[in-house]
């Protein structure tokens, strides 16, 4: 977690209020402790003993959805997150997390853990629930359906292209989201890139990035997960290691060497590997033999960008320009693309009133230019608007922008 060192750069907060209006929760609450500027400047009372923890000021803390819009437009060039990370750790050091987030960090999200069970028993449980039930605001029914299978056994650990040619070899991060909810994200990839004569290395025995532990201010199992997925990713011979999740991306890549150098430990390992991580609409941007591939795709496309894709990567032009290369595929551009979902991890189960807030902007804009599928980098991104769409029965899908580019790449073939 952010070092005290770290911390101390609330006093560079300038009050400006700059980022009130790029604060999706501030722009639907309009409570200046909702802002970023408030807690930043609670944070910095509570170093100065000012203020004493609370439950109040732990919902404060658990109140905004790390989306980087405010670091974006900060004068001060203050990484907000990291300080809202610091403000969470210090409740966490005073009351412990709360039982649920215990539970899972330690038994489903840990090394070794059991996610891929509570997948599996979920599936079977949720058709047996009462409709009634719903989470974070949304119908059961229209929850995603759980695949039988996850990702990583789908496959074998090396994947070589058809033929055996190997033009290259990569390695793949699936994250907990492509390996156990959205597998089907994972297999367009891997087709794609055998199509291209390169050879797929999903590593076994990966853990969770660590983003769920990371945004609560857990730090002994994140310390786990970390020096564990080092030690996996740095030993692989493979130069580059593709994501197709936005936070995983961001995470592997800039916060683990962060938190390597906030711990005060060697950060060379995280900094190799970090240097590996790139995104896949990156990689396949830089494909030359991918256009030739696509077919004709006549429907209207909309694209969302991913908070940590967008703002914390910068990652913008690449996906768009994938996007543009399908033929007879009509791209348009919503307004407010790199506005948040209003997912945040955890965020929209324990506030899904302003969540679904947020994700109604977002629908607005997909509505207004006509889109029949809207294509983002993140499969939280996609699973946050999907769900907000299935429940007005829209018939809008919502997809991974390597779905859409395997889908074109099949009306080639034909």
């Amino acid at each position: 977690m952010p070092s005290d060192s770290s911390l101390e750069s609330v006093h560079n907060c300038i009050k400006c209020g700059l980022c009130l209006a790029a604060c999706p929760i501030y722009r639907q609450v309009l409570e200046e402790t909702a802002s970023p500027r408030g807690k930043v400047q609670l944070l910095k009372g509570l170093r100065q003993d000012r203020l004493e923890p609370s439950p109040y000021l732990e919902e404060i803390a658990s109140r905004c959805l790390l989306c980087h819009s405010c670091a974006a437009v900060c004068p001060s060039g203050m990484e907000v997150g990291h300080l809202i990370v610091g403000l969470r750790s210090e409740m966490v050091k005073s009351f412990g997390l709360e039982w649920k987030k215990r539970l899972a960090f330690r038994h489903l999200l840990s090394p070794g853990g059991r996610f891929g069970t509570a997948i599996q028993g979920a599936r079977i449980l949720t058709p047996l629930m009462p409709p009634w039930i719903k989470v974070a605001g949304i119908s059961l029914s229209h929850l995603p359906p759980l695949p039988t299978t996850p990702l990583h056994r789908q496959y074998p650990e090396k994947i070589a292209p058809p033929g055996g040619r190997v033009r290259a070899s990569v390695a793949f991060f699936p994250g907990c989201m492509i390996d156990y909810v959205y597998p089907e994200i994972g297999s367009s990839l891997i087709s794609l890139l055998q199509a291209l004569g390169i050879e797929v290395i999903i590593p076994r025995d990966l853990a969770c990035c660590g983003t769920p532990l990371f945004i609560s201010g857990e730090e002994e199992i994140l310390a786990r997960n970390l020096q564990h997925n080092l030690e996996k990713l740095g030993s692989l011979p493979a130069k580059i290691v593709l994501t197709a999740c936005a936070s995983c991306g961001h995470t592997l890549k800039k916060e683990y060497p962060y938190l390597m150098r906030e711990w005060g430990k060697d950060s060379s390992l995280a900094e190799e590997v970090g240097a590996k991580i790139q995104d896949v609409s990156v990689f396949l941007q830089r494909e030359e033999g991918l256009g030739e591939m696509l077919g004709p795709l006549p429907t209207t496309l909309t694209y969302h960008d991913p908070c940590h894709l967008a703002k914390a990567e910068g990652v913008r032009t690449e996906p768009r320009q994938l996007l543009r290369s399908i033929p007879e595929l009509n791209f348009v551009e919503m307004a407010e693309a790199d506005a948040c979902c209003g997912g945040g991890g955890s965020f929209q189960f324990y506030f899904p009133q302003t969540s679904q807030a947020i994700a109604s902007l977002k629908l607005n804009h997909i509505r207004e230019v006509g889109a029949d599928i809207v294509a983002t980098g993140c499969p939280a991104c996609r699973f946050r608007l999907s769900t907000a769409l299935d429940r007005e029965d829209s018939g809008i899908r919502v997809v991974h922008t390597v779905q859409i580019l395997d889908e074109a790449r099949g009306r080639r073939k034909r």
